[in-house]
């Protein structure tokens, strides 16, 4: 429902970062919650990765975005840092 009132005459190959971005902003300014912005983007990254497996489009803009986002790096990092190496980190097996 959100997906096709916003994007629905949109064609795959003309989907970009800066269209994903504002169909986002769109929602938000909507009214709709964080949680539901995040469902839909979902639905629709899933719907584009169905797509790209069918041959239908090039690239999942959606995964796109969301590998970009500031943070991902620093999460990462953080939880592969409280991983312990015995005999490395620890001297004591």
């Amino acid at each position: 429902m959100h997906i096709v009132q916003y994007l629905g005459a949109v064609k795959l190959s003309a989907l970009t970062m800066p269209l994903i971005r504002g169909f986002e902003d769109e929602l938000r300014k909507a009214g709709r919650s964080q949680a539901m912005t995040r469902r839909v983007l979902v639905s629709l990254g899933t719907l584009l990765a169905d797509a790209q497996e069918r041959g239908l489009t090039a690239r999942n803009v959606v995964r796109d975005i969301r590998g970009r986002r500031k943070g991902k790096d620093e999460r990462q990092e953080k939880r592969h840092k409280g991983r312990l190496k015995v005999g490395v980190d620890n001297p004591y097996p």
